[in-house]
């Protein structure tokens, strides 16, 4: 009994090998690892597309099954990196066929959400009850995924097969790149991702087909702006995120091969630092907003201070202009703190201008604007005891409109319900910016307004006087000597 029982199990054994074996090669998937999103009942488990068998009676136990899940989807782990060159699928033949149409073949290294966000392969218009059919996909990846997007449905499977070659060991995926601006993002695929899914430049697009890469020298970029070709704002967890897809897509068709979610996290506040002193850049962005800082002239907001370092009078006004620089105008930006101190070095001599939002400083006044993007106030200059400088400190915040409400529309937070704001979920994220120096004309008071332009005007009369009168005494006794030079030379030549 036992002799038998060895032969029948080495037959078995030998049965799946030439099941795995077929004229088209080996199929890969026979040896991985499946999930589905979703099981219907304990005969619908997701390793029966692999089992090898020819059924395509779902009552029979070799199909597939998943509960009417929403965009439901199908993987198979095949344990290693593969030039996958095709994929074949069995439909269910017992009934039900069209929940299959519609279906896309998904191929990646991302086991993520089932594999549901790798580069798309082929879609499956239709395919009849119990029917095989073949998909060329040519394309690289340890993860197949079967799934029916945008909708809900059951998946059912009766085989899935998988063929193709294991990537070189000295294989390494293509690089992309990915750069965050303030309005614009920049996306790099090098040739190799593009031509391996025998694609170029025109295929290569965003959500709005219109918008598409450019090949470069060494590779393709595809620009992405936020507000434009399909980008949309996401929120999540107190962030702020513009998100957008880059397709390589089938020419004539609307099948992708290459599928790339991009989402860059704009930060939500910003620390910044007016120095009065010393000079140093103009705006500095460390994330994706920028954000400036800048001191004008007077009230009319025309004049820039642009020349340091630059002389304030101290019974003047400080005129100050923030802005964050982007194309959506959805944006908006709130001061929540404004601090002077006479150092740049930790120091409990702090004097509050705002403070969560609430206006402290007596002279303070906002100069209304129809731009949220951009907030402007001024207040009466000051200077700290014994210090000729002064350091500003800001704190600001970038809200979303579309976030409302948000701390932008809180305003005003008194003492009594900072708890609420330091319980937000918000990321503090900080940047400093930095101009100068602004130093104050003079440390004394002057007793009148004209007193010391009067000064000036005599110290500066003095000087010409003085040396006039020295330019006097010297042409005088220049000519003198040379009188007597003409003299001496007068007497020897009579001699």
């Amino acid at each position: 009994m036992h002799h038998h029982s060895g032969v029948f199990l080495l037959l078995c054994a030998a049965c799946s090998l030439l099941q795995a074996f077929s004229d088209d090669g080996y199929n890969l998937a026979s040896n991985g690892i499946t999930s589905q999103s979703s099981l219907y009942e304990t005969i619908g488990a997701s390793e029966n597309a692999i089992d090898g068998s020819p059924s395509a009676d779902h009552m029979s136990g070799h199909c597939t099954h998943t509960k009417l899940d929403i965009e439901p989807w199908w993987m198979v782990d095949l344990m290693n990196t593969f030039n996958v060159t095709k994929v074949k699928i069995t439909n269910r033949g017992d009934c039900c066929s069209k929940r299959l149409d519609g279906a896309e073949i998904r191929i990646g290294n991302f086991p993520e959400n089932g594999g549901t966000r790798n580069p798309t392969c082929a879609k499956i218009e239709s395919l009849g009850p119990g029917k095989e059919e073949e998909y060329i996909c040519r394309m690289v990846g340890q993860y197949v995924t079967i799934t029916i997007p945008g909708r809900a449905e059951y998946l059912t499977l009766c085989e899935v097969k998988v063929y193709g070659t294991i990537v070189s060991e000295g294989y390494a995926e293509p690089e992309c790149s990915i750069r965050c601006l303030p309005d614009i993002a920049e996306y790099i695929l090098p040739y190799s991702l593009v031509s391996d899914a025998n694609l170029d430049a025109l295929n290569i697009h965003l959500k709005d087909p219109l918008c598409r890469a450019k090949k470069e020298k060494d590779h393709y970029l595809i620009r992405i702006p936020y507000t434009r070709c399909g980008s949309n704002v996401l929120h999540e967890d107190g962030k702020t995120f513009y998100a957008n897809t880059i397709y390589g897509t089938i020419p004539d068709t609307d099948v992708h091969r290459i599928e790339i979610p991009v989402k860059c996290e704009m930060e939500s506040n910003k620390t910044l630092e007016l120095i009065i002193n010393p000079k140093v850049k103009n705006s500095i962005c460390k994330s994706y907003y920028n954000i400036s800082m800048r001191l004008y002239q007077s009230d009319s907001f025309t004049e820039p201070i642009t020349q340091y370092p630059h002389e304030i009078d101290l019974h003047s006004n400080l005129h100050v202009e923030l802005e964050v620089e982007s194309e959506d105008e959805q944006l908006q930006i709130f001061i929540e703190t404004f601090i002077a101190s006479p150092s740049l070095e930790e120091t409990n001599r702090k004097y509050k201008v705002i403070s969560q939002g609430c206006q402290v400083d007596s002279t303070l006044r906002v100069h209304p604007v129809t731009d949220r993007r951009l907030q402007r106030f001024s207040f009466h200059a000051f200077k700290f005891d014994n210090f000729r400088e002064v350091y500003l400190f800001c704190n600001v915040i970038i809200c979303h409109n579309s976030t409302s409400p948000n701390r932008c529309t809180q305003e005003c937070i008194p003492s009594r319900r900072r708890r609420e704001v330091h319980t937000s979920k918000e990321q503090v994220d900080s940047a400093r910016l930095s101009q100068g120096p602004l130093v104050f004309v003079s440390e004394e008071k002057p007793a009148h307004g004209g007193s010391s332009t009067l000064a000036s005007v005599l110290s500066v009369v003095l000087c010409v006087t003085v040396i006039s009168a020295v330019l006097g005494l010297v042409v005088q006794k220049e000519y003198y000597r040379r009188q007597q030079r003409v003299l001496l030379q007068s007497s020897s030549d009579c001699s």
